[in-house]
């Protein structure tokens, strides 16, 4: 089993093809704007586990050609604005994925999530899904 950390400075484009498990620890700070894909390839079991702060858009496109990705993110807004995209494609048969996003906002905490799974057409034995719990720390967050 491998395990990596990430931030802002990795590449946005990971390509996971060495097979076995590995696991990720995701500590992007986005202040700006960013967007990373990452691919599954070669039987390859990627557990994701990310804490998403900062105020820029953190846009997140997995692939998954071959094995299965498990991916846990939670995001933090406590006196900011998170947004965030997390998008799993199913590209090809017997793949799985498995996405559960925690949101906690505080009182003058906004959260913005858009979470899908897409499923690639024609292809069978696979399963995706997707699991958003929202946790409020106050009587003025907001999270949609």
């Amino acid at each position: 089993m491998d395990c990596i950390f990430i931030n802002h400075e990795t590449p946005d484009l990971l390509i996971y093809d060495q097979g076995g498990r590995i696991v990720i620890f995701d500590q992007t700070c986005t202040e700006k704007d960013k967007s990373r894909t990452v691919v599954i390839r070669n039987n390859t079991h990627l557990e994701w586990y990310g804490m998403t702060t900062g105020s820029g858009h953190y846009s997140l496109h997995f692939i998954t050609e071959s094995g299965e990705s498990l991916v846990r993110i939670l995001l933090l807004a406590k006196n900011n604005h998170i947004q965030n995209t997390v998008r799993s494609t199913l590209a090809v048969s017997h793949t799985l994925t498995n996405i559960h996003i925690i949101s906690l906002a505080g009182n003058a905490g906004v959260i913005t999530l858009n979470g899908v799974v897409e499923i690639n057409a024609g292809i069978q034995k696979v399963s995706g899904h997707i699991l958003e719990e929202n946790i409020f720390l106050g009587s003025e967050g907001q999270i949609r």
